[in-house]
């Protein structure tokens, strides 16, 4: 039944994805981020669900009236500027056979994101993207918090098998950026039975990340929680109720959860910890031979490099961790052009909370690039000990943050088209 229901709700929202390339990005994010079809169990689960949708919103966006036109700011070009980095390391690849599949993966994803900071250009189509992608992760926020509930925490929450966030660790990192975006819905919603549902959400997520026993999705979550708080109204509300609750948990969480998270501190004595460190030295020493643009995406799979550059390491583990993968795998110039662009986005966000905060007309869009901007550091905190240079979510929000800026700037102009003599206005303020 439920392979079914999938698949009839993707074919029969193609002729829409075509008519409506908008609604068709809106469906790639259901079935790129939440992947419905992995929760089934027949031939739902390997239907190419992603390119169905993809090839429809493509070619109805090509065929439309939607203007064909990227926001003028550096985050648009230094998205564009790591896809030429990732396509350059594919093309001089260590093993070009492991590469090119990878490389096939992640342009669609680039190409998605592209084509989204094409279509966010009203305050209505910015908000629902941010409830779909909250939508997308939440569900497993939810679900994984009744099951923590369920189960006194004994058992690891993980996401769906097969997908980028699957397991507990990718999962821990989805849901760390989840939770800014929940907050965000219940600002903006007026019932205060939906606002009871967003909170009730928001909290059975926290817990879902505590029961994934990720090390790296706890360190993401004490940053997200440490930021929203300190860009609370009320901190001294939320600092009491924080502390409330986490004497409440203290008594709840099971052991083998603290013998977990103490690891962190003691990693010398962990063997998996320890072997993540021998991983990123190895990247360390793979940049260094090949500093322009790596070895290529997937080429640290060939566990034969330590022979050569890191024979004495006693561990053979995969990188962990998503700046070390980007400096085996991409180089330096990789590595730099992916700080760069979310540095750019966490300034630019910051900038238009300073700019348009109290604001009548503007003030919602220091609300959103408050959230995006906490989201984003949840996930590069979280990807310090995860292999996640390319999952989706992140550069989603990186697009919501420039059409943001990008809305903010037109805004700006229009009004000094009306208003030319005008030196300081609210428009101008908001860009």
């Amino acid at each position: 039944m439920r392979d079914y229901f999938v698949l009839g709700t993707v074919l029969l929202s193609l002729p829409v994805c075509f008519a409506r390339p908008f609604f068709g990005v809106l469906m790639w994010t259901w079935v790129g981020i939440m992947n419905p079809h992995r929760l089934s169990w027949g031939v739902a689960l390997e239907f190419p669900v992603a390119l169905c949708v993809g090839a429809a919103t493509l070619l109805g966006f090509l065929l439309s009236a939607e203007p064909k036109r990227l926001p003028r700011s550096p985050g648009t070009r230094l998205l564009l500027a790591l896809w030429v980095c990732l396509t350059i390391s594919t093309i001089f690849a260590y093993h070009f056979d492991l590469s090119y599949p990878l490389w096939i993966r992640r342009s669609k994803m680039f190409l998605i994101v592209v084509v989204m900071l094409m279509l966010l250009r009203t305050r209505e189509r910015i908000r629902i993207m941010c409830f779909v992608i909250a939508a997308c992760i939440g569900f497993y926020g939810v679900k994984g918090g009744l099951f923590a509930i369920a189960t006194g925490l004994q058992y690891r929450v993980e996401g769906p098998d097969g997908t980028l966030l699957g397991g507990n660790n990718a999962i821990a990192v989805g849901l760390n950026m989840t939770l800014p975006m929940l907050l965000l819905l219940q600002r903006d919603v007026k019932d205060w039975w939906l606002r009871l549902f967003l909170w009730g959400a928001f909290a059975l997520t926290i817990l879902a990340t505590v029961s994934t026993y990720s090390r790296g999705g706890f360190v993401g979550l004490c940053a997200v929680l440490a930021l929203l708080l300190l860009k609370s109204r009320r901190r001294l509300i939320g600092a009491v109720l924080f502390t409330v609750a986490v004497g409440g948990a203290y008594s709840f969480v099971p052991d083998r959860w603290f013998n977990r998270m103490e690891t962190i501190e003691t990693y010398e004595q962990d063997s998996s910890a320890m072997g993540r460190v021998n991983a990123w030295i190895l990247a360390w020493r793979l940049a260094v031979a090949r500093p322009l643009f790596g070895w290529g995406p997937d080429a640290m799979e060939d566990k034969t490099l330590y022979d050569v550059y890191y024979p004495e390491s006693e561990t053979r583990n995969d990188v962990h961790g998503a700046y070390f993968q980007l400096l085996g795998e991409g180089g330096f110039i990789t590595f730099g052009v992916f700080i760069s662009l979310f540095g750019w986005c966490l300034f630019s966000m910051q900038r238009l909370v300073w700019r348009c905060r109290g604001d009548p007309e503007w003030g919602w869009m220091a609300t959103h690039a408050e959230m995006v901007q906490v989201s984003l550091v949840g996930y590069l905190v979280s990807a310090m000990f995860l292999e996640l240079a390319f999952l989706d979510v992140p550069y989603q929000l990186a697009a919501v943050g420039i059409a943001l800026g990008d809305l903010a700037q037109d805004a700006a102009e229009r009004d000094r088209l009306r208003n030319p003599a005008t030196m300081v206005t609210t428009a101008r303020r908001a860009a």
